[in-house]
């Protein structure tokens, strides 16, 4: 049997659940809960790789162009298409295998550091390469190999000798065609990541401009669980007090508070709030409790629209008090005004005597809920207590002081979870930043891999086009129209992988709309981002090689012809 009581998810006194779960390999809910996020993060991975297997099948495609009159000798001699093919799978067998290689040594340092973006450090997994890792990355070489080397393969194995032969120094007549369908596959692919990624970005700025009602600027916070020393009840409560009294004295400390959970860690208490004599859809609501301390609303500078806030009379002897948010007056008193109604929870009747500003506890994507807040002298039953100590100094700095104040009070008072809430808020969308920060990087490396696909086609077509270059430019030709042309065939490559690649992006955004926040899918701002940058660096890479084309020495160009 477990309390309702749990991160995210919490029910009112009294009631429990049971949950079940796969056990075989254990349970820890900070470990599972990242792991759609790393499905995600394979998923682009395998984008990545089918981009790096499209820029090897491009480079294949050229070389093999560029050996035909070689693939065509050896055909001559006697070599039959199978072994022509297989000779070209081997290559691409051996790059695979090398990139393994070089893959596997870069994953035993790059999995510490997925640890350490995706999970917070004191519960980051152990993500070490073993047997299976090392088994799994061989199979991935061999596959890379096939889909890299298919393509070349069976283009050397089709090549007619006669053909072959007549080609004068391996050079192809045809101007199109040759290494082309790799490189708008790779921009069809980048511009599926960099519009994935783009979203990703958007959503992390979403999220850390999300107003959270509070200041969490020079806050520290940390957790004392008085059960641990043995106090309870009454005692417990005497324990709080007495810390919150000494710590209030230690210099540099503007004003301290405790509440039942740390802000912005993921927990709850949900429980129902009744008002008598309402309509009934305005009779009950489910709505978010907290149990604080008088001056929390100070020291998290949460604005008091109405009322007083609480005070250290509000105690277990003393009627019982609330204080709630704008978004439970507006849903429960539209119109009304909440202070001195009563109201009843499954604690007991109180009357409400503060209307406070809204504030996001439970996490930045929470949407705002109508919260009941109740002063913790009137909240026995709970144990732990999280303190907030703002600060006129680094936060950090006072936490020595701390220690020593609650050591005194009872050695067997462990200080724990301490950190500034600044850092708590960075904390608890880790995921996101993780996510982010990874996907943009892939995108990046899958777009420098179009960019060098992009460059190997076009630096190939310029060089095979010498002879043609340096006959235009003999005859007169300027260099904008030897450029020209070069840079259009590069446009005319990238727009066919955009016109290919828009309704993709579309398609697998849909796919994100649960890891988004404050941004819609389909959003075309990024759309429209992510293709003017891909297009950007898809010509520059192309402009080096047109540039050279434009360099081109008709006198040496004819002699080497």
């Amino acid at each position: 049997m477990l309390p309702a009581a749990t991160p995210g998810e919490a029910g009112p006194r009294g009631t429990y659940q049971v949950r079940l779960s796969d056990g075989s390999r254990g349970f820890q809910y900070s470990v599972r809960q990242p792991i759609p996020v790393l499905l995600l993060l394979a998923g682009t991975a395998v984008i990545v790789l089918l981009v790096a297997c499209a820029n090897v099948a491009g480079l294949q495609l050229l070389k093999g162009a560029s050996r035909q009159q070689e693939l065509a000798v050896r055909a001559t001699l006697g070599a039959g298409r199978l072994r022509l093919a297989r000779h070209t799978l081997t290559e691409s067998l051996m790059l695979a295998l090398a990139g393994g290689g070089l893959g596997l040594l870069l994953a035993s340092w790059s999995t510490r550091v997925l640890s350490r973006l995706v999970w917070p450090a004191e519960t980051a997994v152990d993500l070490a390469v073993d047997l299976r890792v090392f088994a799994f990355l061989v199979a991935l070489s061999l596959v890379a190999a096939l889909l890299a080397g298919v393509l070349p393969a069976i283009r050397a194995a089709r090549l007619a000798p006669a053909v072959g032969l007549a080609q004068r120094s391996g050079r192809a007549t045809s101007r199109f065609g040759v290494g082309r369908l790799p490189v708008s596959l790779q921009v069809a692919l980048s511009l599926v990541l960099l519009v994935g990624a783009g979203l990703f970005a958007r959503t992390l700025v979403n999220l850390y401009r999300v107003d959270t009602g509070f200041d969490p600027a020079s806050v520290l916070m940390f957790s004392l669980d008085a059960s641990t020393a043995g106090f309870k009840g009454k005692a417990a409560t005497d324990v709080y007090e007495r810390a919150l009294e000494d710590i209030g004295r230690v210099p540099g400390v503007r004003s301290v508070a405790h509440s039942g959970f740390a802000m912005l860690s993921g927990w709850r208490t949900t429980t129902t709030a009744r008002i008598a004599g309402r309509p009934a859809d305005r009779q009950s609501v489910q709505v978010l409790g907290l149990a604080v301390s008088d001056g929390f609303f100070e020291t998290m500078r949460l604005p008091l629209r109405r009322g007083r806030p609480f005070a250290p009379s509000d105690n277990e002897a003393a009627p019982r008090v609330f204080a709630v948010n704008d978004t439970f007056a507006r849903t429960l008193f539209a119109g009304e005004d909440p202070i001195g109604q009563t109201v009843t929870l499954p604690e007991g009747e109180g009357r409400i005597v503060a209307v406070v500003a809204d504030m996001t506890y439970v996490g930045l994507r929470e949407p705002t809920e109508p919260t009941v807040f109740y002063p913790w002298r009137q909240q026995q039953r709970v144990a732990r207590a999280v303190f907030e100590v703002r600060t006129t100094v680094p936060p950090l700095s006072v936490l020595p002081a701390i220690r020593r104040i609650v050591a005194g009070i009872d050695s067997r008072l462990p200080v724990s979870d301490a950190k500034t809430q600044a850092a708590q808020l960075d904390e608890s969308i880790r995921s996101e930043r993780g996510l982010t920060t990874l996907a943009v990087f892939l995108a990046l490396v899958a777009v420098l891999l179009s960019c060098i696909g992009l460059y190997g086609v076009m630096a190939y077509h310029v060089a095979r086009r010498s002879g043609e270059i340096a006959i235009r430019m003999a005859l007169g030709s300027s260099r904008w129209r030897i450029v020209g042309p070069i840079l259009q065939d590069a446009l005319l490559m990238v727009v066919a992988g955009l016109v290919v690649a828009l309704p993709a992006a579309f398609a697998v955004s849909r796919l994100l709309r649960d890891y988004l926040f404050g941004i819609e899918p389909t959003d075309p701002m990024t759309t429209v981002a992510a293709t003017l940058l891909l297009l950007v660096a898809a010509l520059s890479g192309a402009l080096v090689p047109a540039r050279r084309a434009a360099g081109v020495d008709p006198v040496v160009a004819l002699r080497c012809e």
